[in-house]
């Protein structure tokens, strides 16, 4: 979680180095971290950065965003969706990392004027797929369905064969979504088509035996629906669903439903939010 401690860098970020200049997916949860970074890859290279690329519009993966736009001069690649999503939840992503850092900060500050309007010339929003080239280094960029969220993206880094899935990926932390699960469910499909020897997260360390954490989250998610539909099936409300898992995770219940992964970093907080977005989508099915 975001807070004064880590200053938003809660987080996986991506430098992708080329012949001929660098590409960053995505800019961290504060202008804090979005400095580090630039200060980082100064230090590494000194090609231009050309690409800035942001997974999905939550605020610990844009919110270095402002930083990164106007100290470089990057074209900015984002699905279609993304742009009115940003500006919908703006005004709530300042006000949340107020609290995160206790008070007003300059950081929220600078966020508060910030409108991706005044960027439209470099923005490219990306609607199904688009090809990237940073000199012997060619990215695939594409759309999700709405799964994560109704503006996920994921990279395709073909020399490495290594794909940047954003949070369609979680290692050690609960696996969340926010649109829809059936949608995160179906994307699995996509994402798995590309073979990729390493998926990166957008949160958790990226491992080579990363194909057990995998199929631990696809086996969260379908039993997530699985019980939530059982649920509705015999008639429990929303309340009493949500009092269940509270009382599971507590007890550590290693029972056959959704908390015996509770293993996973803030099981406390996102798991019942989970149950209460899955409820709410599956109860009309």
């Amino acid at each position: 979680m975001l807070n004064a401690s880590n200053q938003g860098d809660i987080a996986n970020i991506g430098v992708l180095i080329g012949q001929h200049s660098i590409a960053i997916i995505d800019s961290g949860g504060s202008s804090f971290v979005a400095e580090q970074l630039l200060s980082e890859i100064q230090h590494i290279s000194e090609l231009p950065i050309s690409h800035i690329i942001i997974t999905h519009a939550h605020p610990d993966h844009w919110m270095g965003l402002p930083t990164l736009l106007e100290k470089t001069d990057a074209q900015l690649l984002v699905n279609h969706a993304l742009v009115p999503a940003l500006a919908q939840r703006m005004v709530k992503d300042i006000a949340g990392l107020n609290d995160a850092l206790g008070g007003e900060t300059t950081q929220a500050n600078n966020l508060s004027t910030f409108s991706l309007e005044n960027y439209a010339n470099r923005i490219q929003a990306v609607d199904e797929t688009v090809m990237v080239s940073i000199g012997g280094r060619d990215l695939r960029i594409s759309t999700l369905p709405v799964s994560h969220t109704n503006n996920d993206l994921v990279l395709w880094d073909e020399i490495n064969q290594t794909l940047w899935a954003g949070d369609m990926f979680f290692v050690d932390h609960v696996p969340t979504f926010e649109a829809s699960l059936k949608g995160v469910l179906n994307s699995r499909n996509v994402i798995e088509e590309y073979s990729a020897n390493l998926i990166v997260p957008g949160h958790g360390r990226p491992e080579p035996d990363w194909q057990g954490k995998w199929q631990k989250q696809w086996q969260y998610f379908a039993t997530l629906m699985n019980s939530i539909r059982q649920q509705i099936s015999d008639g429990i409300s929303l309340q009493s669903a949500l009092v269940d898992a509270e009382q599971t995770i507590k007890n550590k219940d290693a029972s056959n439903n959704a908390t015996s992964f509770g293993d996973w970093r803030l099981m406390e907080i996102f798991h019942p939010r989970n149950i209460l977005r899955a409820y709410q989508e599956l109860e009309w099915e």
